[in-house]
């Protein structure tokens, strides 16, 4: 089990960017908590960016990591306030 909270660690928060227009912009993260089972890694996490003089307001999320044969097979991440993740990269 350490090992896939491992994995979804650096999944979640591994070295998060965004490029806008050829360059790296202002992006962290800040995991609030993780949860794992023998199937799942569930990280809390908020995200802090800036692009093109948008900023992120609100950017809590969390990032759920499915594991089969002990590789990492699926991931989703939902955002709590998809609307303003949909402004952000528009």
């Amino acid at each position: 089990m350490r090992h896939r909270r491992n994995v979804a660690e650096r999944v979640a928060v591994g070295e998060p960017q965004i490029v806008d227009e050829g360059r790296v912009v202002g992006v962290g993260v800040e995991v609030h908590d993780m949860l794992a089972s023998e199937d799942h890694v569930v990280v809390l996490a908020k995200v802090y960016a800036q692009r093109g003089g948008k900023t992120v307001q609100h950017g809590d999320y969390s990032h759920v990591c499915h594991f089969r044969d002990g590789k990492l097979s699926e991931a989703w991440i939902v955002n709590v306030d998809p609307y303003e993740a949909d402004e952000f990269f528009s």
